[in-house]
């Protein structure tokens, strides 16, 4: 006899995703990010460390930019627990405040890289 089982969960296509995001979160990844960035100021909603686990989310999930987690995976990414997720303007609004200016640094080999 088939036994049938009656879930309120919701069907989700990147269901390893969820796997994805606890290794990541298992083996420090998260706080390494927040220790080397810092903290962000007391108002903002989300860490460092949320809105890039929120861009690789996007990546793994098969999107070709940041605009695809507002447009295409949001509700996918919101059923991971534990998991706070931006829209893409805040993404890339704090990736824009991270960069630096572009250094040339010669090896000694006399190897240049950018």
């Amino acid at each position: 006899m088939v036994k049938v089982e009656k879930s309120n969960q919701k069907i989700n296509p990147f269901g390893g995703i969820n796997f994805t995001i606890n290794a990541i979160k298992q083996i420090g990844i998260p706080e390494l990010i927040d220790n080397q960035l810092g903290k962000r100021v007391s108002q903002a909603k989300y860490s460092y460390s949320d809105l890039i686990l929120n861009l690789l989310g996007v990546f793994f999930c098969g999107g070709d930019c940041a605009e695809d987690i507002t447009d295409h995976l949001k509700d996918y990414l919101d059923a991971v627990p534990g998991t706070k997720v931006a829209n893409s303007d805040t993404i890339l609004g704090v990736l824009k405040s991270l960069k630096t200016d572009k250094q040339q640094v010669i090896s000694s080999t006399n190897y240049k890289q950018c």
